[in-house]
């Protein structure tokens, strides 16, 4: 309904002459989701988990790296300087 009006398709005497606005175009947040369906709340939902485990997935990595980091400069002695991490 609302490309209708952004669009000019239904133009009439009242509405011929006034400007388009951002807020005519853009629907609010609770109408938007309001009109989310079943789907679309589960696609929201999968996407959600996978950044999330993503995320930790990534924070694991660092962890492990540090892990090693530290295993090479007090076990081994060797520094960061010398290493090509």
């Amino acid at each position: 309904m609302s490309l209708v009006f952004v669009f000019r398709d239904n133009v009439n005497n009242s509405t011929a002459h006034q400007k388009v606005s951002l807020s005519d175009a853009v629907i609010p947040t609770n109408e938007c989701v309001a009109n989310l369906g079943a789907l679309t709340w589960v696609c929201i939902l999968v996407a959600a988990i996978f950044w999330i485990l993503r995320a930790v997935k990534v924070m694991y990595h660092l962890f492990q790296f540090w892990d090693i980091k530290q295993f090479f400069n007090t076990a081994l002695k060797i520094d960061d300087v010398s290493t090509d991490i």
